[in-house]
């Protein structure tokens, strides 16, 4: 957040110049009037990529994901042609990176959408997954940064900040591919779902987010080094949270680029288990 004041030296407050430049913004896909438009994913089926258009105004910085909908059981992928980076390896499923207002998902590194060249916008894809037809309402809240607006001075530290920003952004890890682990079984060894890391970015995680059909316990492995993550394997429920109530890491997990790491499962539900998890990180692209 922008300090509303400062201080002079002398130690008289003043009104904080950037402040007159920045506002609290919600975006939506596009949609008639001022109503958010509601998507319409068919059942069991994939819409088009969905525009969210940000106008060259200013530019728009994420800080929180909301959503509702008919049913959670949709995933969407979230695609930048600005920059042409997805925010995920591949579709997650939406109430691991989506909350509500009450409890809205916290991004742990903040997205920017910078529109000094132009309009921008993002494009969402969702695909669901409940055989009924999904009206889903997928909201952004965050900034819109007015630099073009500002005089000359702030424009400077604005545009600084700006392209300091592309630098990083938020990303959504999942496993390469779905899970199901077995009635009472497990995926181990050759079998374990695997989270990779491409040669684009280095990959630092904060949080973790699942959905599952039941009870299970995991260790994480480094396949490069054989390390572990924990002496024992855990319970899903005290390694995993929620899109409203995720777990944080106290220390982030660094996966460097070209590194795997092994999701080893166990079901303890004794019934097919459906898994959905997703690393919650920003991507680091300093080299």
């Amino acid at each position: 957040m922008i300090p509303t004041f400062l201080k002079r030296k002398d130690g008289s407050i003043y009104v904080n110049p950037t402040k007159r430049h920045v506002r609290p913004f919600w975006l939506t896909s596009q949609g008639p009037g001022a109503t958010p438009q509601v998507v319409t994913v068919p059942a069991g089926g994939t819409t088009n990529p969905i525009p969210f258009p940000i106008d060259n105004q200013g530019s728009f910085e994420i800080f929180y994901i909301m959503f509702d909908a008919t049913d959670p059981r949709v995933e969407v992928n979230i695609f930048d042609p600005g920059t042409r980076r997805n925010l995920m390896n591949r579709p997650v499923r939406l109430p691991t990176i989506a909350g509500t207002a009450a409890r809205p998902f916290y991004l742990p590194e903040s997205y920017l959408i910078n529109t000094d060249n132009g309009p921008r916008d993002l494009q969402v894809t969702f695909t669901d997954f409940s055989g009924a037809p999904n009206n889903v309402r997928l909201v952004f809240y965050g900034r819109k940064l007015y630099q073009n607006e500002a005089p000359p001075d702030v424009q400077e530290d604005m545009v600084k900040y700006l392209q300091k920003k592309e630098r990083t952004n938020v990303y959504f890890l999942t496993t390469d591919t779905a899970i199901t682990i077995p009635a009472s079984g497990t995926l181990t060894g050759p079998a374990a779902p695997i989270f990779s890391a491409t040669d684009e970015a280095d990959t630092e995680v904060m949080k973790t987010t699942f959905l599952a059909d039941g009870l299970f316990t995991f260790q994480l492995r480094e396949l490069r080094s054989n390390r572990t993550l924990s002496n024992n394997p855990i319970v899903s429920t005290s390694g995993w949270g929620t899109g409203q109530f995720p777990f944080v890491f106290q220390e982030t997990f660094l996966i460097e680029r070209n590194y795997d790491v092994a999701f080893e499962l166990t079901d303890l539900s004794a019934a097919p288990n459906n898994v959905f998890a997703t690393m919650v990180a920003r991507r680091l692209y300093y080299q």
